[in-house]
């Protein structure tokens, strides 16, 4: 898949829903840390259907009480469904949401979906490329914003999954860095792997 280029059409795509989208604050923003965007289905939880609760990734809990300490954590996903999983999963504190999707054409004229960071840097001002990660299952989700993107593996309702255990050391690591500009986040797993033999 091509990447999007930030052409005319794709930026004036990005401005609108940028002056569109307010964000929805559950608590109040700290400017000394950095800027953590969490997706939720296939990342967090695996809810294929709509009548039971979600089935959380293991180790999630100790991940974002881990990265809470460092990071303001944020997802992109509709308030409406956010506050129904925090309510399920009983967590209804620490988080800024945001939902931030938008079709954007690569350089053959095709539309993808993507998550572009500058809707969300538009309003929030205090962060950028140099303090913001994002974390999906999908890699086209941040065609826009490849240097801040982190793809993990998609959560399929695996016991043994260390996924996320792997994720909170690497966040851990790279949260005293004071920019993630240079930083290569297709490698994060074999820092993770680093990390652990120490």
């Amino acid at each position: 898949m091509n990447r999007p280029e930030l052409s005319e059409e794709n930026l004036e795509l990005i401005q609108k829903k940028a002056e569109s989208y307010k964000i929805k604050k559950l608590c109040r923003l700290t400017k000394s840390k950095k800027l953590l965007i969490l997706d939720l289905d296939h990342t967090l939880i695996n809810d294929k259907w709509d009548d039971y609760i979600p089935l959380q990734r293991p180790f999630l809990h100790d991940l974002l009480k881990g990265v809470y300490k460092n990071y303001n954590i944020a997802t992109e996903s509709p308030m409406s469904r956010i506050m129904e999983v925090l309510g399920e999963m009983r967590m209804t504190n620490h988080k800024d949401y945001r939902k931030a999707v938008v079709k954007v054409k690569d350089s053959e004229g095709s539309w993808d979906r993507c998550k572009p960071l500058r809707i969300i840097w538009h309003e929030l001002r205090e962060f950028g490329p140099e303090n913001t990660i994002i974390i999906d299952d999908i890699r086209e989700n941040f065609l826009m914003n490849p240097q801040s993107g982190l793809a993990i593996r998609k959560f399929n309702n695996q016991k043994n999954d260390e996924e996320l255990k792997k994720l909170a050391k690497y966040l851990k690591k790279i949260s005293s860095r004071g920019s993630f500009k240079n930083l290569e986040h297709s490698n994060w797993e074999k820092l993770s792997k680093i990390i652990d033999q120490c």
